[in-house]
């Protein structure tokens, strides 16, 4: 018996020499809000119609995304202190390998779309799909409401980001939109 217990200390003594702990701390700070901005029960869900267009023409249109539809997301009821609605979206689809900025339109060919925080077509207003924000993304909160503007662009690319000839059909996108306020 005190052959076992001199060993189970002797055991003991050898694997507790290496075991050691050290203690850190992650500091965290934030804020609660009572209530956020208030999305417009209309803009919960949008469809943006975009004008019929040959395939020749939007062939001929090149990489201006002139065939575009717009529209808008209101917000209201912001509680004072928040000064900006952030968007991020992100494509329910196929986006162009290595170009964050461009989807494959469903349904046909040789169309992809770009989205723009914009009232109309402006391609320095181009964001990405894949959900990331950027300051184009943002929208200023002014007396507790803000508009963020919309617009989609199609334009004759293929899944390579080459100008082909699109397909005829009906074509259509799916975005998840997530707003954040700050």
């Amino acid at each position: 018996m005190k052959k076992l217990l001199i060993t189970s200390a002797v055991v003991t003594a050898l694997t507790s020499y290496g075991a050691m702990a050290i203690d850190a701390n992650i500091n965290f700070k934030g804020a609660v809000s009572s209530t956020t901005c208030t999305l417009n029960a209309a803009d919960a869900a949008k469809t943006l119609t975009i004008p019929n267009v040959t395939a020749k023409n939007l062939m001929d249109s090149g990489n201006t995304a002139e065939y575009s539809a717009s529209g808008s997301f209101n917000f209201t009821d912001c509680p004072a202190g928040l000064t900006k609605v952030t968007s991020a979206y992100t494509y329910q689809g196929i986006t162009h390998s290595g170009n964050n900025d461009w989807g494959l339109a469903n349904g046909v060919d040789n169309v992809s779309f770009q989205v723009m925080q914009s009232p109309k077509t402006d391609l320095s207003k181009r964001l990405n799909l894949n959900g990331i924000s950027n300051n184009l993304n943002e929208a200023t909160i002014t007396n507790g409401v803000a508009t963020v503007p919309v617009t989609v662009g199609i334009s004759a690319y293929n899944k390579d980001t080459q100008f082909v000839m699109p397909s005829a059909g009906t074509y259509s996108g799916t975005f998840l939109v997530a707003f954040t306020y700050s």
